[in-house]
């Protein structure tokens, strides 16, 4: 498994009440790239929540400067491949599409009005998502089942 197209986002907010889907909790950067564009994020969440029964949130061996575990939100089957994924993309070892930044985080070169601002990413390919720690995972998780929510009763 590989990682070519991950979309890098930030967090807006922690308050679980606010929380209406993805795009309520993630402000997205723009990739400047068309494979990002024409409904790529919708498609990948769309595999997500036809298969949500079978993801789970797993810790990865990478932490930021402060310690905190990147937790990655994969499916069961394939937690160890995209463990690997996670770590190949934070070393640069393979390219991506555009520039992802997740070393640049880990090494806390990440400043709000920086050019690294991402804390999260989203592989719109292998379909995993990536943050710092079980409270944004968890948060993230509460985002996914606010947008099944929303279809189920659509």
């Amino acid at each position: 498994m590989r990682s070519y197209l991950v979309q890098r986002g930030t967090f807006k907010h922690h308050n679980k009440d606010e929380i209406t889907g993805i795009d309520s909790l993630i402000s997205w950067d723009y990739m400047g790239s068309a494979e990002f564009e024409f409904g790529a994020l919708p498609q990948s969440l769309g595999r997500i929540i036809s298969s949500w029964g079978k993801y789970e949130a797993v810790e990865t061996p990478l932490e930021n400067k402060d310690g905190i575990k990147i937790m990655l939100l994969c499916p069961k089957d394939k937690s160890q491949e995209s463990i690997q994924c996670v770590i190949d993309v934070s070393q640069k070892k393979h390219r991506t599409k555009e520039s992802v930044h997740l070393q640049e985080y880990l090494e806390g070169k990440n400043k709000k009005d920086s050019y690294y601002r991402a804390n999260f990413w989203w592989d719109i390919e292998n379909d995993w998502m990536a943050c710092p720690g079980k409270e944004k995972m968890d948060l993230v998780k509460l985002a996914i089942e606010k947008v099944i929510e929303k279809r189920k009763s659509a």
